[in-house]
């Protein structure tokens, strides 16, 4: 090239002899659309959000201790997953409490209790409270819960007007809680629902919690400290007692980062795959074009057509050609001209189509190179985030039906190559509309029931009437769990699933069982009286289904929670038993397994649960502590009055108070010297009178003694337990129709 004013400036020329400058710049009406575009796509990934977006897991209540209150009484009224027992209060107040068997009146005790989003709408928990004749919604918000409800909010969230509140009942009384806010604090993320008294007031709180008066103001905008009623929301210490921080934002909202980075590769992808097509149609579209569009040109006064021309040794034609619009006299600008290279010689100008594929070469290689980038960053991202634990949690599918799958060749497979442990092909999906539809979008009216892995809500499906246990996606291991057995086991002695959905939460929609549980009948004196010979068919009912996960089911299962709550009763008050949450595959050829996880219910788990070992007989052992129960009508765990030999109902502290289990109770009976008849009469029953045989009451005792035996070798199979519960049946059936006999007899005597 051949600079005729050195000053001149060129954005792109060519240093190819015999060749033509390239200078190409993208329109400006194509970096629009393209930016245009790719807001379109990242605009996609910003997602809208539910009115209580900052759930939390945990939260604390105040609970202003009245005469006569007990921690064991607050534990039943407050129970949920995060409270069953007196000691689960206690580790958050470990200043205050001494004992779990006293407390000191007048005092505020923290309750823990989970924080839930509530249909979307607020943070909060619904307990399960079961009326008692002469209850009030006015009694219940004051007393039973300590102001931390009102009267209007329980009659909100209930069916049933204050004006008439029916006995005997269960209704939902929900407890409003907070989860923070980092816009006034990051240090604080346990917060607890406080009910304000008359002596309170902005300096005593902040005195109580040493957090400054102003940032508690701020946590609670508006509020009036001194009003004497009303909530507020006030830090809260852990059961180390410090002050926990508000969790990472970062963390909370890791899901739906995810889904805005899989939306934004997305869009990466797309704007790589456009940038090829504007390459292939702007960069190759006509062949036939100039390649280049030459900048104009000026010459020096002393340059003309001929001295460059003899300088340069070309025909003045051909560099006229090379430049025909240039005039070589002006004194200014640029001109072309052909050159040699190294050796001295012209080089000759290469091929179209090679220079064209040279191009297209590098291009597609660039694309090439981004678009596996980006693969490889989305694989990078699956691999840390959703397979990071273990390598053997499943993932769920997707769910979009809205009705179940129930055509014969409608099975569909719980993504079989997403988890490796389950094969759904017997229950068919349900979508959530359909779900919601049937439980009025889960009503809290319509909650029947709360467990330590989510809560149960009545429906009607297809005529049907259902139960519907919701569940959060922290419980999918429970969730797999239960779905794996009630898929692939099925008997008249257990709970009969008919689908599920994992939409949001995690849904397993059983039958509906009419009588609730067992625990329901026996410790509740407003149910209906349960005769010996029904309760000993409740456990027949029992063992068998037992029997057929240990002995029959192909593999064997160990439930692990056999309890009185797992227990449910259908209409004709045959049993069956439900939750398999917890329940573990064991192989036949081992009849012992270990974990370093403990699972059960304390009261009904045997003493080698301590050390890991898991094998079917501590089913065998929790059945018996069911058996006990069926006898006494008392609970696994019970508080008892060292001066009397009968439970009571949870009441003042007192100092001749203590809880025992109910298995060192009937120890203490069976493993007296002498006939232990005597005191087997104590422990029976008292609804059941005379109403009895205490024969069969001494077999029945000796049965779960048997099951309850230290030694796990030496308990009984369910098969032998169901053949002996048969038998006792049998013999109790034959009384019956003796004793009815002989009644006639008497009848027609006295007639004559």
């Amino acid at each position: 090239m051949y600079i005729i004013r050195p000053n001149t400036l060129l954005h792109i020329y060519s240093t190819h002899p015999n060749s033509y400058s390239v200078c190409y710049t993208m329109k400006p009406i194509i970096k629009f659309r393209l930016s245009l575009l790719f807001l379109l796509l990242v605009s996609q990934s910003i997602t809208s959000e539910s009115k209580c977006n900052k759930t939390c897991d945990l939260a604390l209540a105040s609970y202003y201790i009245r005469p006569g209150t007990t921690l064991a009484n607050i534990s039943k009224v407050m129970q949920s997953n995060v409270v069953s027992k007196a000691e689960d209060i206690s580790i958050y107040n470990i200043y205050t409490i001494l004992s779990v068997d006293s407390v000191q009146v007048y005092t505020r005790l923290n309750v823990p209790f989970p924080c839930d989003c509530i249909n979307d709408e607020f943070l909060g928990h619904t307990f399960l409270y079961k009326l008692r004749h002469g209850d009030s919604y006015a009694s219940i918000a004051t007393t039973t819960f300590g102001n931390l409800v009102t009267e209007e909010w329980i009659e909100r969230v209930n069916v049933y007007p204050r004006t008439y509140v029916p006995d005997s009942v269960m209704i939902n009384v929900t407890v409003n809680c907070s989860c923070g806010n980092g816009e006034v604090s990051k240090d604080y993320g346990l917060f607890i629902t406080y009910p304000l008294r008359p002596d309170d007031t902005l300096e005593s709180i902040a005195k109580y919690t040493k957090v400054k008066g102003e940032l508690l103001q701020r946590y609670n905008p508006g509020v009036n400290f001194s009003q004497g009623r009303g909530l507020v929301y006030i830090p809260g210490k852990d059961e180390n007692g410090v002050y926990v921080p508000l969790p990472s934002r970062k963390a909370g909202h890791l899901a739906r980062s995810l889904v805005a980075a899989g939306i934004c590769i997305r869009g990466v992808c797309m704007v790589l795959l456009l940038a090829i097509c504007i390459y292939v149609r702007y960069f190759r579209k006509k062949n036939g074009e100039e390649e280049s569009k030459l900048p104009p040109e000026d010459s020096m006064s002393d340059d003309t057509l001929a001295k460059i021309a003899t300088k340069a040794d070309l025909d003045e034609g051909l560099l006229q050609n090379f430049n025909q619009d240039a005039n070589f006299s002006k004194g200014s600008g640029i001109v072309f001209i052909p050159g040699r290279d190294e050796n001295g010689v012209y080089v000759p100008l290469p091929s179209r189509k090679a220079g064209h594929l040279a191009r297209s070469l590098v291009a597609a290689g660039i694309c090439i190179r981004g678009v596996c980038m980006v693969l490889l960053l989305a694989i990078c991202i699956y691999v840390r985030y959703f397979r990071k634990k273990n390598g053997e949690e499943s993932k769920l599918p997707p769910e979009d039906s809205m009705s179940p799958s129930t055509k014969d060749g409608d099975k569909d497979s719980y993504s079989d190559t997403r988890s490796k442990y389950i094969l759904v092909d017997k229950s068919p999906k349900f979508s959530y509309k359909v779900l919601a539809n049937a439980t009025e979008n889960f009503s809290l009216a319509k909650k029947i029931g709360q467990g330590g892995f989510g809560e149960v809500y009545y429906g009607v499906l297809g005529g049907k009437k259902v139960a519907i246990k919701k569940m959060k996606t922290q419980a999918t291991r429970e969730f797999l769990s239960e779905l794996k057995v009630l898929t692939s086991v099925r008997h008249l002695n257990l709970v009969h699933l008919i689908g599920y959905c994992v939409e949001g939460f995690l849904f397993l929609v059983y039958e509906y069982m009419e009588n609730g549980n067992l625990s329901q009948h026996l410790h509740n004196s407003e149910k209906e009286l349960m005769t010996l010979s029904r309760r000993m068919k409740i456990a027949l009912d029992v063992a068998r289904g037992l029997e057929y996960i240990h002995d029959h089911s192909v593999p064997v299962y160990i439930h692990r929670d056999i309890k009185s709550d797992n227990i449910l009763l259908n209409k004709n008050f045959n049993g069956k038993i439900a939750d398999f949450g917890l329940t573990k595959l064991t192989n036949i050829a081992n009849s012992t397994d270990n974990t370093n996880h403990m699972a059960g219910t304390f009261g009904y788990m045997p003493p080698e649960n301590a050390y890991g070992r898991i094998s079917r007989k501590m089913d065998v052992y929790a059945f018996g502590v069911v058996l006990y129960e069926l006898i006494s009508a008392k609970a696994a765990v019970i508080m008892i009055d060292k001066n009397e030999f009968e439970s009571h109902e949870i009441k003042t502290n007192e100092s001749t108070d203590e809880y025992k289990s109910l298995v060192a109770l009937f120890d203490e009976v069976m493993d007296q010297k002498g006939d232990p008849i005597e005191g087997l009469r104590k422990l029976v029953d008292p609804r059941l009178g005379d109403n009895y045989s205490i024969d069969s009451i001494s077999k029945m005792a000796k049965l779960a003694k048997a099951c309850i035996n230290r030694d796990p070798k030496q308990r009984p199979k369910m098969r032998d337990v169901v053949v002996s519960l048969m038998k006792l049946i049998s013999t109790i059936d034959d009384e019956s129709r003796t004793d009815s006999a002989e009644l006639s007899l008497d009848v027609e005597h006295d007639s004559n």
